[in-house]
């Protein structure tokens, strides 16, 4: 899937602040998962956006997350 490409909502595991048949870019998705870990080490939506686009840590590094909650999933065994 191409960084820009949108994905189309339509699973169980879709975060809350979205409803069913919204789209969502993977860009977007990166934002908002930065934005909540500022919050909280292990925000339930952001874990939801990581598994629904399958986001990696170089990604997410990327879009400015700080180093101390990449190593905080990774303690949480979300990055295998």
């Amino acid at each position: 899937m191409r960084k820009n490409q949108k994905i189309r909502l339509k699973s169980n595991n879709v975060p809350r602040f979205f409803r069913e048949g919204e789209c969502i870019s993977r860009m977007d998705a990166l934002a908002q998962i930065c934005r909540h870990m500022e919050f909280a080490t292990m925000h339930p939506e952001a874990l939801r956006l990581i598994d629904l686009f399958n986001i990696v840590p170089e990604e997410l590094s990327e879009a400015g997350m700080p180093y101390e909650s990449l190593k905080a999933l990774e303690r949480h065994a979300l990055f295998i």
